[in-house]
């Protein structure tokens, strides 16, 4: 997050280290905040159906809210959801478009997070999946 001290410059010398970065380096996290990613490898979807049962959620554990956008590997958005808080879930999503009968591979289910003011954003995490519609 901040810069380092004795890093060189555009013209190789030794750059200094001012008052604030010195104070920026000496701070120490009391505690260090990991966010909980669900592994999900795959999904099961109805074809020719928008209304589907999922098993999306937010484990308690998190201190951010999530929102979950599924992507096929073309980059088609066809699902994405509300800010979901800890301790939620989703069991019934309704997708933009219908899905043809098959598998799709390297399709991608992003994790947005969202500190609890709604409105700053953290980390965030690309999970590749199939999705079986059948």
């Amino acid at each position: 997050r901040c810069c380092q001290s004795g890093t060189p410059d555009n013209n190789g010398s030794e750059s200094e280290t001012t008052e604030t970065e010195k104070k920026t380096l000496d701070f120490t996290p009391a505690e260090e905040r990991r966010i909980k990613i669900p592994a999900v490898t795959g999904i099961n979807l109805k074809a020719g159906q928008l209304r589907q049962t999922v098993d999306f959620h937010n484990p308690k554990e998190n201190d951010c809210y999530f929102v979950l956008s599924l992507y096929l590997s073309d980059d088609t958005l066809i699902y994405q959801s509300d800010m979901l808080a800890p301790s939620e879930q989703i069991s019934e999503i309704e997708l933009l478009q219908e899905l043809q009968r098959g598998i799709y591979r390297n399709c991608r289910l992003v994790y947005s997070c969202f500190a609890l003011d709604g409105k700053t954003k953290l980390n965030g995490s690309n999970v590749v999946l199939e999705i079986n519609s059948y």
